[in-house]
This record gives structure tokens, sequence and C-alpha cells, in this order.
């Protein structure tokens, strides 16, 4: 991984561990459940839009990291990214408000249960020890309908959610010279 990948290896995660917990039993076609924009989630069952992200302050380091003998890598930006869930019913019109609350459901029911993306969900590039979390957030309608603000486009069923300490890694290096050797001279006076 060249550093810059972290967000699309989480959108990634996040679609994986949908389809583990929707496939076959709710959805059975695993591509109703994908990565959208505002203009083609229509076709989806569940589509997942990140719609928002910023720095996360909580994990500034300033310290670099030892790359080799003589380079260290400054250290990682950190992000919380916003994804706005967007559940849609392919189904008969007369079932449909109700199949899209029983998927609801189920989408809040696997992030409630799965709280946190570790690094064996993201991939093989990531700290053994990166924790990802993953948080609903409450949005006022009125900042829901800036969302859907797009022409056209109506209010749809979603849910929004935060997912906390996405890793960015940094591809920026300086030469160091590390200490390597100590001499101490210890005498003795009378």
């Amino acid at each position: 991984m060249e550093g810059f990948e972290s967000i699309y290896l989480v959108t990634n995660s996040l679609i994986n561990l949908l389809k583990k917990n929707f496939i076959p039993d709710f959805i059975q076609d695993e591509e109703k459940i994908r990565a959208v924009n505002l203009d083609n989630y229509a076709s989806s069952n569940i589509g997942i839009y990140l719609y928002h992200m910023e720095e996360n302050m909580d994990y500034k380091n300033y310290r670099l990291r030892r790359s080799t003998k003589n380079k260290a890598i400054y250290p990682d930006m950190h992000l919380n990214l916003y994804y706005l869930f967007i559940i849609k019913s392919q189904g008969d019109d007369k079932f449909k408000v109700l199949d899209e609350q029983k998927l609801m459901g189920k989408l809040i029911q696997t992030f409630y249960d799965n709280p946190v993306l570790k690094a064996k969900d993201l991939g093989d590039d990531f700290d053994d020890d990166l924790q990802i979390k993953i948080h609903m957030e409450n949005l006022t309608f009125d900042e829901l309908s800036k969302i859907f603000s797009v022409p056209s486009k109506p209010y749809e069923l979603c849910i929004a959610y935060k997912l906390s300490g996405i890793p960015i890694k940094s591809g920026k290096t300086r030469e160091v010279s590390y200490v390597t050797k100590k001499d101490i001279n210890i005498s003795q006076k009378y």
C-alpha cells in the first residue's frame, strides 16, 4: 500500500462487513450493497455514500518513525470519515416501506454488533493494533435535507455513521543520523 489507499480500503471493508451480514438472508444480489454517490444509489439496496471527512486531531503525532538506517518517515495523518447509508427496497411498492425499515434495523444491528474495524479487516499494510471505531451520527432533518439538496432526488431512508482514526501514511521522509556509539569516560578526582 502506498499510504493513500486507506479511505478506499475502509469503504471496501464496510461493504464486505455488510455483505457478510446481509447476503443471502436479507439481500440476494451482493452487487446491491455498494459505494454510491447521490446520482447512482437508486439501484442499490444499501448505498454507502462518503459525504464528509476531516482530520482527527486526537491522533496528532509529531514524532518521526524510523524507516531505514538513515531515513525516518513523517507521522501518519488520521481522518474521521462520515458515511451515509441509504436504504432502498427493490421489492413490491406495497411492502417497500416495511422492507426498508427491516433493512435499516439489520444495518443498525450489524454496526452495533461490530463497532470496530480492525487491521485484519482492512488488509496487511496496517499496524496490528489499529482499531477504527464506528458509531452512529445524529443528523437533524435539516442536515439530511442539505445532503439531499440535489435537484430531482427525494429524501431517502438513511442513517449516518462516523468512522474514527483512519491512517493516511506519509510518503515524506527525512535523512537522519541516529546515535550508534556512545563513549563514556568516568574519572575519579581525589
